[in-house]
């Protein structure tokens, strides 16, 4: 059932367990960084809550990704979530799938309802929706399953009132909430369910997956891991000129040209800053930029010479600066990374995205002292 999945042994023999032994939590808080699997996992784990006999195991091969296209709010009770039906593999698996599976792939099991954020948010009127038709027994098998995407955009009101409902829930109903900020729920409602944490594969792993099943090389695997920023969902997805597209923007980031000009500089950082996953990536490739720079100053300390754009250990990080004869610093490195840690640690607060952007590409124009006559100290350079 869970074989294909990448990663995740962990939370997957905790769900398995649970199905063998019959031991069902009425709701369950899928939590961990966005775009990892975990709507993958939680959707095969609701498959095989409705399923009446073990076809789920026989071959089910799920879609690898959590990174699904603009949310849709299926707000009456008995609504089907038409627009993401599961992908079967060709054969076997789809022979031996009952009609209860073969509904779920196609988006009309009657017992499967999925809610998503109807604008910003998910509503207080989503969750009436629910209460209205929960209590009714399930039409086609033991259970009704409920699954929540984007959880921790649940407003106030729609957070209380499905904490009503998770306060005496009807023994048929199973609630899965899947969410990557989970802070951002009521405790309340977090301590009324079973907390499955999905961590990352590590670079390794699912670079390992992309040249097994992807047939990647394994320079193309690396290059896609770095630009998805280990999110395996974006890494598995990604095409080659999407990559390629997508160090361009990046390398700009660093490069003399972009942040020798304060106007490139200040569109540098609109550009960056505009949304969270941009800016977070953008956050990554500086902090992976600045210890390229600090493995280049160990080795020319120790005479060996600077890795190569072509080193696997580089993460395919671009060179910069290297023909400007700058100096390498640490201590120049280390308050900028600091700086960018700073700014990593709030990233999910109301900041200023482009405003911080801003201030660590100004701190990284004036270490690398462009346009000041090539005095000084630079982060991106080679000691003299």
């Amino acid at each position: 059932m869970f074989d294909s999945i990448l990663g995740h042994r962990r939370p997957i023999r905790i769900l398995a367990t649970s199905l063998r032994r019959e031991t069902i939590a009425q709701a369950y808080l899928f939590q961990g960084e966005e775009g990892i699997g975990k709507r993958t996992v939680a959707m095969i784990f609701a498959k095989a809550l409705l399923c009446p006999s073990d076809c789920v195991g026989a071959g089910f091969e799920p879609s690898h990704t959590d990174i699904q296209p603009p949310p849709q709010i299926i707000s009456p009770p008995h609504s089907f979530s038409g627009p993401h039906p599961i992908r079967l593999p060709r054969g076997k698996g789809r022979e031996k799938s009952c009609e209860s599976c073969l509904r779920f792939e196609r988006g009309t099991h009657p017992d499967r309802t999925e809610i998503r954020p109807e604008g910003a948010a998910i509503k207080i009127g989503q969750i009436r929706a629910i209460q209205d038709g929960i209590t009714f027994p399930p039409l086609m098998g033991k259970r009704r399953v409920y699954l929540f995407d984007d959880a921790d955009r649940l407003n106030l009101e729609a957070a209380n009132a499905l904490l009503k409902t998770l306060e005496e829930p009807p023994s048929h109903a199973v609630l899965i909430l899947v969410a990557h900020r989970p802070h951002l729920l009521p405790e309340t409602l977090r301590s009324r369910c079973q907390k499955v944490l999905f961590v990352p594969p590590s670079p390794e792993e699912l670079e390992r997956w992309l040249i097994e099943k992807k047939g990647c090389t394994p320079e193309e695997a690396q290059r896609r891991v770095v630009l998805a920023g280990g999110k395996s969902g974006e890494a598995m997805t990604l095409s080659e000129e999407g990559a390629a597209e997508k160090a361009i923007r990046l390398a700009r980031l660093t490069s003399p040209e972009a942040i020798s000009s304060l106007p490139d500089l200040f569109s540098v950082a609109e550009e960056f800053g505009r949304d969270i996953e941009t800016f977070q990536l953008a956050l990554l490739h500086l902090s992976r930029w600045l210890r390229d720079r600090r493995i280049e100053g160990a080795l020319d300390e120790q005479g060996s010479g600077a890795p190569t754009s072509s080193d696997p250990n580089r993460l395919g990080t671009p060179v910069i600066g290297r023909e400007s004869e700058q100096t390498t610093r640490e201590e120049s490195i280390d308050r900028l990374f600091d700086l960018i840690q700073k700014v990593h640690g709030v990233l999910h607060r109301n900041i200023n995205r482009q405003l911080a952007l801003e201030v660590i590409l100004l701190e990284l124009r004036e270490q690398m002292k462009i346009g000041a006559g090539g005095r000084g100290s630079a982060v991106g350079g080679k000691r003299p």
